[in-house]
Protein backbone atom coordinates (compact mmCIF):
# COMPACT_ATOMS: atom_id res chain seq x y z
CA UNK A 1 0.00 0.00 0.00
CA UNK A 2 2.99 2.21 0.12
CA UNK A 3 1.64 4.38 2.89
CA UNK A 4 3.18 6.19 5.47
CA UNK A 5 5.02 4.08 7.67
CA UNK A 6 5.98 1.96 4.84
CA UNK A 7 9.49 0.51 4.93
CA UNK A 8 11.08 -0.86 2.28
CA UNK A 9 13.59 -2.52 3.94
CA UNK A 10 11.63 -5.12 5.71
CA UNK A 11 11.34 -8.75 5.03
CA UNK A 12 8.96 -10.97 5.87
CA UNK A 13 8.70 -14.94 6.61
CA UNK A 14 6.13 -17.77 6.31
CA UNK A 15 6.80 -19.89 9.29
CA UNK A 16 4.76 -22.65 10.73
CA UNK A 17 4.22 -24.49 7.72
CA UNK A 18 3.99 -27.97 7.38
CA UNK A 19 3.13 -31.07 4.87
CA UNK A 20 -0.83 -30.79 5.71
CA UNK A 21 -0.60 -26.50 5.05
CA UNK A 22 -3.02 -25.81 2.14
CA UNK A 23 -2.09 -22.99 -0.43
CA UNK A 24 -5.95 -21.73 0.79
CA UNK A 25 -4.44 -21.50 4.32
CA UNK A 26 -1.31 -19.42 2.56
CA UNK A 27 -3.19 -17.10 0.81
CA UNK A 28 -5.37 -16.29 3.43
CA UNK A 29 -2.13 -15.54 5.98
CA UNK A 30 -1.34 -13.14 3.04
CA UNK A 31 -4.55 -11.76 2.99
CA UNK A 32 -4.63 -10.99 7.17
CA UNK A 33 -1.42 -9.95 7.19
CA UNK A 34 -2.71 -6.66 5.01
CA UNK A 35 -5.42 -6.26 6.61
CA UNK A 36 -3.87 -5.96 10.08
CA UNK A 37 -1.53 -3.35 7.94
CA UNK A 38 -4.25 -1.05 7.06
CA UNK A 39 -5.75 -1.38 10.56
CA UNK A 40 -2.22 -0.21 11.42
CA UNK A 41 -2.56 2.75 9.12
CA UNK A 42 -6.20 3.20 10.52
CA UNK A 43 -5.31 3.79 13.99
CA UNK A 44 -2.27 6.65 12.90
CA UNK A 45 -5.12 8.34 11.12
CA UNK A 46 -7.58 8.19 13.75
CA UNK A 47 -6.53 11.37 15.68
CA UNK A 48 -6.66 13.62 12.54
CA UNK A 49 -10.21 11.79 11.06
CA UNK A 50 -11.57 9.97 14.12
CA UNK A 51 -14.93 9.13 11.93
CA UNK A 52 -14.16 8.90 8.35
CA UNK A 53 -16.35 6.65 6.51
CA UNK A 54 -14.14 3.72 5.11
CA UNK A 55 -14.68 3.23 1.39
CA UNK A 56 -12.98 -0.29 -0.26
CA UNK A 57 -12.31 0.25 -4.31
CA UNK A 58 -11.10 -2.06 -6.50
CA UNK A 59 -12.03 -5.18 -8.62
CA UNK A 60 -10.13 -7.54 -5.95
CA UNK A 61 -12.30 -6.15 -3.19
CA UNK A 62 -15.54 -6.37 -4.81
CA UNK A 63 -14.99 -9.62 -5.88
CA UNK A 64 -14.49 -11.27 -2.20
CA UNK A 65 -17.14 -10.56 0.53
CA UNK A 66 -14.33 -12.89 1.94
CA UNK A 67 -11.30 -9.72 1.98
CA UNK A 68 -13.83 -7.26 2.46
CA UNK A 69 -14.64 -8.92 5.73
CA UNK A 70 -11.42 -9.55 7.14
CA UNK A 71 -10.78 -5.85 6.45
CA UNK A 72 -13.60 -4.45 8.16
CA UNK A 73 -12.89 -7.03 11.08
CA UNK A 74 -9.09 -5.92 11.12
CA UNK A 75 -10.49 -2.41 11.77
CA UNK A 76 -13.21 -2.73 13.85
CA UNK A 77 -15.17 -0.86 11.49
CA UNK A 78 -17.67 -1.07 9.03
CA UNK A 79 -16.47 -0.71 5.39
CA UNK A 80 -18.37 0.73 2.31
CA UNK A 81 -17.53 -0.89 -1.12
CA UNK A 82 -17.85 1.53 -3.93
CA UNK A 83 -19.01 0.26 -7.38
CA UNK A 84 -15.65 1.56 -8.99
CA UNK A 85 -13.51 -1.19 -10.18
CA UNK A 86 -10.55 0.98 -9.98
CA UNK A 87 -10.35 4.71 -7.75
Amino acid sequence: ERAPLWRDDLRGAVVGLSSSTTPVEIARAFLEAVAFRFARLREALRPVAPAARIIGTGAGLLASPVWAQMIADALGETIYLSDEGQA
